[in-house]
């Protein structure tokens, strides 16, 4: 499956989850937005994803602050 991290694209088994991937990608991550929204709560990934992985303090890219507010004012079908 497909997803998106931090703007990079990136492929990952279909059962991957949230705290998973940050484990993996970030594990001093604790800000996680998927699709647009800050969640708190593991939740399973589907294909197409996009996630962003911050650590409070850390300032993101203007790649990901772009990313972030496209899906925020983008209505959604």
């Amino acid at each position: 499956m497909q997803i998106f991290v931090n703007e990079d694209s990136c492929q990952v088994e279909a059962e991957i989850r949230l705290y998973e991937l940050r484990d993996r990608q970030k594990p001093d991550a604790d800000l996680l937005i998927v699709n647009g929204y800050p969640v708190s709560d593991d939740q399973q990934l589907k294909d197409g994803d996009r996630v962003v992985l911050l650590r409070r303090g850390e300032q993101p890219t203007s790649a990901d602050l772009e990313t972030l507010m496209r899906a925020r004012h983008t209505l959604s079908r």
